[in-house]
């Protein structure tokens, strides 16, 4: 293990060979999990990876043999100036990977100590990991991390939809929710919006299921939503959402859609969720049948919805399952101690 060194990654600043080394080891990765995700290009990754979020602490780490680069390890923290910072101060994200003829080496257990530095460093004293293959799910669980909640990613192919069903759950809006009228924001939704829709899409996020995973999501803010649509405009991402508002103009549903250039055949779900004394409607699934079809008529180009549902969501895993969408990974998420770090 003398051979081996590790060091901190700016993608930014690092020369192209070294570069080009972490490229093909994110290839690696990338084509192991099989992930049905598309892999950016090289220029693409790079400029993305270059980019600071004011309320993270982000960094990366890459573990060389020579000039082989045989793993790398990210690592992300709420900064204080994040409205979650107090909630979620203990919590980090991190992802690792060693390549498969590196393993079993003591290189994954050289960069975990990496990790728990960074952890004491942000007083964060658990670490959040997810895996969808079996030998990082066999090594996470033998490390003491444990298993905390599931992720489903799954596919609706358009062609095989069933519109008149699509159709009738949007119609049956009106009579679920009587004087409800409904905006769609297409491409971007205003920022005057912003204030009126912020209560209602964080409460939906609470409201997601997470198992038993410590620390609450990142809570929207003005902030947040802002540089959102920065990085947005930078790779320029559309962002379609569609709010449902009752007879008092209080918002009872949102939904929103993202499509990117770089897959201009596929659109990305990001939420749906519905007022908590207006369930039990069929609003969810209309509110979702909408934008189907403003999907439709908008983008008459995308041939797939992509879409990702916690095990435990199952009103949204039943919704999903009856128009048709299949799955096509699971993710196990995992959380670790920092004492039980190696």
């Amino acid at each position: 293990m003398q051979d081996v060194t590790i060091t901190s990654f700016a993608p930014g600043l690092a020369d192209d060979a070294v570069w080009d080394a972490y490229y093909a080891l994110r290839r690696l990765y990338h084509d192991e999990a099989a992930e049905d995700i598309y892999f950016r290009s090289s220029a693409e990754m790079r400029d993305d990876l270059s980019q600071v979020t004011w309320f993270l602490d982000q960094r990366r780490w890459i573990a060389q043999r020579n000039d082989e680069v045989i793993g790398y390890l990210f690592a992300a923290a709420v900064l204080p100036a994040c409205s979650s910072y107090n909630e979620r101060r203990h919590i980090v994200e991190a992802d690792l990977y060693v390549t498969p003829g590196q393993r079993r080496r003591g290189v994954a257990r050289r960069m975990l100590g990496v990790l728990r530095d960074f952890m004491e460093e942000n007083c964060a004293t658990v670490a959040t990991m997810r895996s969808s293959v079996a030998q990082g799910q066999a090594f996470l669980r033998a490390l003491g991390a444990e298993e905390k909640m599931r992720d489903i990613r799954s596919r609706l192919v358009l062609a095989r939809l069933d519109w008149d069903m699509v159709f009738a759950w949007r119609d049956g809006l009106r009579r679920a929710l009587p004087g409800c009228t409904m905006m769609i924001h297409a491409g971007r939704v205003p920022e005057s919006e912003w204030m009126a829709l912020m209560p209602a899409i964080n409460a939906g996020l609470r409201d997601i299921p997470v198992g038993e995973l410590d620390g609450p999501c990142l809570e929207l803010t003005a902030e947040i939503w802002r540089d959102w649509y920065i990085q947005f405009d930078r790779r320029g991402v559309e962002h379609h959402m569609i709010v449902l508002h009752d007879t008092s103009g209080v918002v009872a549903g949102v939904t929103d859609v993202e499509w990117s250039p770089r897959e201009p055949g596929r659109v990305g779900q990001i939420l749906t969720a519905v007022r908590r004394d207006v369930r039990g409607r069929g609003l969810a699934r209309g509110i979702k049948a909408a934008m189907l079809l403003h999907i439709r008529n908008h983008f008459p180009a995308v041939t797939e919805l992509v879409t990702s549902s916690p095990l435990g969501n199952e009103p949204m895993l039943a919704i999903n399952h009856r128009l048709g969408f299949t799955n096509v990974e699971t993710s196990v998420i995992y959380q670790i101690g920092r004492d039980v770090l190696p």
